[in-house]
Order: structure tokens, then C-alpha cells, then sequence
């Protein structure tokens, strides 16, 4: 879901109505409709005090997630076959340089 969708989402959740919400983050019942619209969009000190009053990150806000760097054991496992594959690839393709130097 996109910030708007999730704006309205979160407020619904917690039963606040466009003023209640208004007044908490000091803006105008027009601002959040616009929010809530996709017309316009907080400020970073306004998404972060949404996330706070609502609990969730600011990629739970806007809608976002960061990637996941974690790799499994099975992951790793993979990896290391493939390298080993590789590598031996390498070794059965080597080719000799020959290097004539000057006398």
C-alpha cells in the first residue's frame, strides 16, 4: 500500500476522525484529507510523529520496506557450491602466459 492508503488505514484503526487526528499533529482537518488524498505530503518531522502516534515504522508509514540482507544457512550453502564451481571451472580453463623477457 502507498502512505495515503495506509494513513487512512492506521487512523481507521485507531478510531480517529480526520479532526482528532488534526489536532494531534497541529494542522488543519483540510491537511490530512490531503494526506489521506495523495495531494500532499508531511514533512519528515510530521512522518516521523505519525509513525510514533501510531506504532509502526516509517516503512510500515510510507508504504516501503527495506531490503533483507540475512542469508540462510542454505543460502551460504549455495554460495559456497557455487564458488567451488567456479573455481574449478577456472582451474580446468587456465591458461598459460608466457612471458618472454628481454635478454
Amino acid at each position: 500500500m502507498k502512505f495515503d492508503e495506509n494513513l487512512r488505514a492506521f487512523r481507521k484503526q485507531k478510531e480517529f476522525s480526520q479532526e482528532y487526528l488534526a489536532e494531534k499533529m497541529n494542522v488543519s482537518r483540510q491537511t490530512i484529507s490531503k494526506w489521506e488524498n495523495g495531494t500532499a505530503m508531511p514533512d519528515l518531522k510530521k512522518l516521523t510523529d505519525l509513525a510514533s502516534l501510531f506504532d509502526v515504522s516509517m516503512d510500515e508509514l510510507l508504504g516501503t520496506s527495506a531490503p533483507d540482507y540475512k542469508t540462510s544457512v542454505s543460502d551460504n550453502a549455495e554460495l559456497e557450491n557455487l564458488k567451488q564451481a567456479f573455481d574449478e571451472y577456472k582451474a580446468k580453463n587456465k591458461k598459460t602466459t608466457i612471458i618472454f623477457g628481454a635478454v
